[in-house]
């Protein structure tokens, strides 16, 4: 994986704590990171996954949210390469 993508697991976690994890990833990104790949499975639901969509879609640090390249992760792009 390059340098300018983050991967963050999120599995085992509440959806409470994988929104903390991601807010402090987002925040920490700094410069070098155009990407973080929130990895949070697709078997036991879909309320990371949604919740993800629903806070950091309005982030003023994200430029936009959309699907991974696995049914597992949504990727938060933070800027364009």
């Amino acid at each position: 994986m390059s340098g300018f993508v983050r991967e963050v697991d999120l599995h085992g976690l509440t959806v409470d704590e994988a929104q903390i994890r991601l807010e402090s990833a987002v925040r920490n990104a700094g410069s070098g990171v155009y990407t973080i790949i929130a990895v949070h499975g697709y078997r036991g639901g879909t309320a990371i996954r949604d919740m993800i969509y629903w806070k950091f879609r309005s982030n003023p640090d994200v430029l936009r949210v959309e699907p991974g390249q696995q049914p597992g992760e949504t990727r938060i792009v933070l800027r364009d390469l």
